[in-house]
């Protein structure tokens, strides 16, 4: 069988490789980071459905707080749970540099649905149809950006003092 290179360990390209893969300590972790991810995007989606249907806000301020929020939880599991991190959360280290990065994702994504709100909103009169729309465009969003974002935390900011980065 051949392997693909997930990070620094090869996954043998077959049910079973992958399966063994996702039970190792490494895949464990991509595991976790994508329950939090899941977490932080329906905690996301249904903080913009809250704001923009029921207390019916804008498209761009439903997204900023749909951002906002969910950057809450996705900060404490991801420390707690996915990097084990524990004891005194260091401001330096750790909050500012997550919180940098949620901003930069918040302004590409915040950024490219105003570039689309006009249209969103021209487009689909009912509000429901706009919040499906924009949910898509978010989700797609936070897709592309999971990976970098997983291999930011990872290696830079949630690095073990004993640990190299990885390349």
């Amino acid at each position: 069988m051949s392997a693909m290179d997930i990070g620094s360990s090869p996954v043998e390209r077959s049910p079973g490789g992958v399966i063994a893969y996702l039970r190792s300590p490494k895949g464990m972790k991509w595991v976790k980071y994508g329950s939090v991810s899941a977490i932080a995007i329906l905690t996301s989606q249904l903080v913009f459905a809250i704001s923009h249907n029921g207390l019916n806000r804008s498209i761009l301020e439903s997204q900023v707080w749909a951002t906002a929020i969910s950057a809450i939880p996705a900060f404490v599991l991801s420390r707690k749970w996915v990097w084990a991190q524990g004891g005194k959360v260091s401001m330096s280290n750790e909050v500012i540099p997550f919180w940098v990065l949620s901003f930069v994702q918040f302004l590409i994504t915040v950024g490219i649905v105003a570039l689309c709100d006009d249209w969103i909103r021209a487009s689909f009169d009912d509000k429901r149809i706009q919040t499906v729309a924009v949910s898509a465009l978010s989700l797609s969003l936070y897709g592309l950006m999971w990976m970098g974002k997983f291999f930011f935390l990872n290696n830079l900011l949630f690095r073990r003092s004993s640990e190299t980065p990885a390349v």
